[in-house]
């Protein structure tokens, strides 16, 4: 039976994002240094501007620490998989896992420091952001499971700008605490969006409802 393509989806715009994303925070860390705005940004967020609002932003900010994002991994494969949505809950899988792991590793051997004072107790090195990386991985796998699927209309853009505003949220947290540069937040969505979408571009999760460009889909041939 032939499969219906409801909807069209091509990923390699994403990859490309998180590819210039990844570029430009690696470049203000390392390659053009004079000119990024890191320092500056430390020392006025080092500087405690607003001492009332830290335990807010450590609150948001733990929403997407590694304890919080292992229960959203379990609770959507638990969905996915009692729907026998296998594809899709190894697309998640894939995503979540990647990331964090790719980020941990990239992370201790660039070894970074991180700035100082950093108003949270954290010993990690820095670069890139691995909030960053796994809350714009998060936001981007949810979308391409379930909300590019949506027919247009104001529940998908609504729904699309919540998933959007997740990173920025938590990548501002980080800048607020003075736990990341400014150039490990911009890296970090780079590298989130480039692995998810390079894992949509090898394992196309919605094959039953969406044609994902880019990835050439075997024929059925009668015999």
């Amino acid at each position: 039976m032939a499969e219906t393509n409801t909807t069209h989806l091509n990923v390699k715009p994403f990859l490309l994002l998180g590819i210039l994303l990844f570029l430009l925070g690696t470049a203000l860390a390392f390659i053009i240094p004079e000119i990024s705005p890191d320092p500056i940004l430390s020392t006025y967020f080092g500087s405690r501007p607003f001492p009332t609002l830290i335990p807010t932003v450590t609150f948001l900010t733990h929403l997407n620490s590694p304890p919080a994002l292992l229960v959203y991994l379990f609770v959507l494969l638990g969905i996915l998989l009692f729907r026998k949505e296998w594809r899709r809950g190894l697309f998640a899988l894939l995503t979540l896992a990647g990331t964090a792991l790719g980020n941990s590793y990239l992370k201790f051997l660039i070894s970074r420091p991180r700035p100082s004072p950093c108003l949270i107790d954290i010993s990690s090195p820095s670069f890139p952001s691995w909030h960053s990386a796994t809350s714009a991985a998060l936001a981007l796998m949810l979308w391409i499971l379930f909300v590019q699927p949506l027919q247009k209309g104001k529940v998908k853009n609504l729904l699309s700008l919540l998933l959007f505003l997740w990173p920025l949220i938590i990548g501002s947290t980080r800048l607020f605490l003075n736990a990341h540069w400014l150039s490990d937040i911009v890296a970090g969505w780079g590298m989130g969006i480039a692995i998810t979408a390079s894992i949509a571009l090898l394992l196309p999760p919605n094959v039953r409802q969406s044609h994902i460009t880019g990835v050439r889909r075997p024929r059925h041939h009668k015999h």
